[in-house]
């Protein structure tokens, strides 16, 4: 899931991975071709639970501009 970054020349990315949330990071926003490792290698991992779920659902519903990549 791409968003809006920190700076307008870059993308937040939160992965989620067969439903279970993996991580985030940041990537340049100016990425023309996604390749897998140059988002993989931004991401900063962490735990899944119930409250980051519902985040990244609320999240979901309330931002209709956010970019999903299905890798």
């Amino acid at each position: 899931m791409l968003g809006k970054g920190r700076k307008d020349e870059e993308a937040s990315l939160v992965w989620v991975n067969s439903g279970k949330y993996q991580g985030f990071g940041f990537v340049e926003d100016t990425i023309q071709e996604i390749q897998v490792d140059d988002l993989t290698k931004n991401i900063k991992p962490y735990s899944d639970n119930q409250d980051i779920q519902r985040i990244i659902d609320n999240y979901m519903n309330t931002h209709p501009h956010c970019r999903l990549i299905k890798l």
